[in-house]
């Protein structure tokens, strides 16, 4: 009888403790996707501040920046991604089309320190940026609703990458302040 008691209070000790993992197993989820979000903040900022104008600081709003000229700007920020089947690393952007609404989409890449690749980047800007008008996202889009570019772009052969290079990169904080 003692047994069959302890036995049935260390069940609904399991059933109760399921609860609460499953209940900290969604907030660890939200908590991801919120530090996920955020991540992109610094490059919106410095965004904002190079344009002249703000953000609009909601993760649901259709664009991340308002310009002083009223230029709505959607902006994108990738770390390298290293992947251990290549010896090719890239910054990888997501959800560029989606149902957000901007005038123009910023493409902001951390700075691969790799001495190969640095040599073309910008060295007056704290990413590696891209700017392009929502007119001809599409031109550039990977596959699906993505576009991927590899870090070194020596090592850039298609079309849509050297597009995005040669058309897009900005050079200087100058081209930011037009907007």
């Amino acid at each position: 009888m003692r047994c069959e008691q302890e036995i049935l209070r260390l069940e609904a000790r399991i059933r109760e403790l399921e609860g609460k993992t499953e209940e900290l197993e969604k907030e660890n989820k939200e908590l991801k996707k919120k530090r996920d979000r955020a991540r992109g903040v610094p490059a919106e900022d410095l965004v904002a501040r190079m344009t002249g104008g703000k953000r609009t600081g909601g993760y649901k709003d259709l664009y991340d920046v308002i310009t002083g000229n009223g230029n709505r700007i959607e902006v994108k920020l990738s770390k390298v991604h290293d992947y251990k089947s290549s010896k090719t690393k890239r910054w990888v952007w997501d959800n560029i089309i989606g149902p957000k609404k901007y005038d123009f989409l910023v493409l902001a890449g951390e700075k691969d320190p790799d001495p190969s690749c640095c040599e073309r980047y910008p060295l007056n800007l704290e990413y590696v940026f891209f700017l392009v008008p929502r007119s001809e996202v599409n031109d550039i889009n990977s596959r699906g609703d993505c576009i991927a570019l590899n870090t070194n772009f020596a090592t850039a052969e298609a079309d849509k990458p050297k597009i995005l290079i040669q058309r897009y990169m900005v050079r200087s904080q100058e081209e930011f302040e037009k907007l």
